[in-house]
């Protein structure tokens, strides 16, 4: 085990842009689960037309705000409650940011907003969730092989 960690330098820090890569990948993932569940709970909403904007939205989206707030330089080894305003923050941000893609692109359409403000709401409710137990995930990790 601890070739392991001299090959990889885990006893130094992670990167912070592979946190951020990984943010990244969460963050996107859980707006298109969220739009799925959206999908599935009003059976004449259907977003399958607009996946790559989408996905392509929630990757700028997610980048500007977790980029301007620094969630990514959040240490792993030194992560504690009080940075959670960070994550917070920053997903509300890309929550509003998203908000506001989805309505100009689905407004032009004449979609209705309900099925939207729903998954807006489980978008950021996931995502925050989703960014904490993969800092908490990570913390585990990290004491699992330093040990």
């Amino acid at each position: 085990m601890y070739k392991f960690i001299e090959k990889f330098q885990l006893d130094k820090y992670v990167s912070s842009y592979l946190i951020l890569a990984l943010d990244l990948v969460v963050s996107v993932g859980v707006t298109l689960f969220a739009l799925f569940w959206a999908d599935v709970i009003f059976v004449d909403f259907s977003y399958r037309e607009f996946v790559l904007p989408l996905i392509l939205a929630s990757f700028v989206t997610s980048a500007i705000s977790f980029m301007l707030l620094g969630v990514h330089k959040i240490i792993i080894r030194h992560s504690t409650l009080r940075e959670l305003w960070k994550i917070s923050v920053a997903v509300l941000c890309k929550g509003a940011l998203m908000a506001g893609v989805l309505f100009a692109m689905l407004e032009s359409d004449g979609v209705s907003s309900l099925p939207l403000m729903v998954g807006f709401v489980f978008d950021v409710l996931l995502t925050l969730v989703a960014l904490i137990m993969v800092r908490i995930a990570m913390i585990v990790v990290y004491e699992v092989i330093k040990d």
